[in-house]
C-alpha cells in the first residue's frame, strides 16, 4: 500500500458518515501533514481538485475557505491557466517574429534582385523558425548576385 492509499483510505470513511465536505477537506488536510513531502502537494492537490468538484456552490464556498485557513504547499497557489497563458503569450512573439523576419526577407530580396521565384517564396513562407530566417535575410542583403541570395534560401541544411 502506498501512502497515497492510506491517505484516501483515512478520508473514506469521512465520505461515507454524512460529514459535511469543507469537514472532510479540513481533515484530510490535517491525515496529509503527516505525509511525506514529496507526494504531499499532488495528494493535497488531487484532494482540492476533488473536493472543488463535489457538492454545491455552499459545499465549495466552505472548501475554499478550508483552504485559505490551511497552511498548503506553495504549488497548490499556482495558477496553471497564467501559466498556459504565458506560454501562449511567448509562441505569439515567436511567431510574429518569424511573420516579421519572412516579410522583411521577401522586401529585401525583391528590392535588391527584382521578383520573388515562387519556389524561394514558398520555402521563405514554409520556414517557421525566425533564427534560419534572420540568417537568410542577412545572406540575401549581403549577396552580390542573384544566385548567392536565392541559393542560400534552397540549398538543403543539415
Amino acid at each position: 500500500m502506498t501512502p497515497e492509499d492510506g491517505f484516501l483510505l483515512g478520508l473514506v470513511p469521512l465520505m461515507e458518515n454524512d460529514t459535511p465536505l469543507p469537514a472532510v477537506v479540513a481533515q484530510g488536510i490535517v491525515l496529509a501533514r503527516a505525509l511525506p513531502a514529496d507526494i504531499r502537494a499532488p495528494v493535497l492537490e488531487s484532494m482540492q481538485a476533488v473536493a472543488s468538484s463535489r457538492g454545491d456552490e455552499t459545499d465549495r464556498a466552505g472548501i475554499r475557505e478550508v483552504l485559505r485557513t490551511m497552511p498548503l504547499p506553495q504549488e497548490l497557489y499556482r495558477d496553471p491557466r497564467k501559466e498556459f497563458l504565458e506560454e501562449g503569450r511567448m509562441e505569439g512573439r515567436e511567431e510574429g517574429r518569424a511573420e516579421g523576419e519572412r516579410g522583411a526577407l521577401l522586401e529585401a530580396r525583391q528590392t535588391r534582385f527584382g521578383a520573388v521565384p515562387e519556389a524561394v517564396r514558398c520555402a521563405v513562407t514554409a520556414q517557421k523558425d525566425p533564427t534560419v530566417l534572420y540568417g537568410w535575410l542577412r545572406a540575401a542583403i549581403q549577396a552580390d548576385t542573384l544566385a548567392a541570395a536565392t541559393s542560400v534560401i534552397l540549398s538543403p541544411r543539415a
